[in-house]
């Protein structure tokens, strides 16, 4: 993943300061306040969500999708349960994920027929 950025998409609700405390500093980070969730989805190859309509977006423009559940409670968002993106549950498996989606046109494929679905 050389070279790869990653764009953190605040939720426009919080108004704290933990995300730019979390991204300061980090190469090849930026974070994003304000503006258009659809134009990120769009630019992006993989989008990763927590819980948010988000996902369905992805889903919409074909976007392989994972969903981070760090917490272990229902977070709401059942895009892995449809088949329609990678469940990851643990902060280190997060870079496995998007290591296969980067090198599995398979299972790209598959999260693809299923985001139709």
């Amino acid at each position: 993943m050389e070279n790869a950025q990653l764009v953190v998409k605040a939720h426009p609700g919080d108004s704290t300061r933990v995300p730019e405390e979390e991204t300061a500093g980090r190469p090849g980070v930026r974070l994003v306040r304000s503006g258009n969730s659809q134009d990120l989805v769009l630019e992006a190859d993989i989008v990763v969500v927590v819980s948010s309509t988000t996902g369905f977006e992805a889903c919409v423009a074909g976007r392989p999708l994972v969903e981070l559940n760090l917490t272990g409670l229902n977070q709401s968002a059942e895009y892995a349960s449809a088949g329609a993106a990678l469940l990851v549950t643990k902060a280190s498996g997060l870079f496995e994920a998007l290591d296969r989606l980067q090198h599995d046109p398979g299972l790209v494929a598959e999260l693809r027929q299923r985001q139709r679905q």
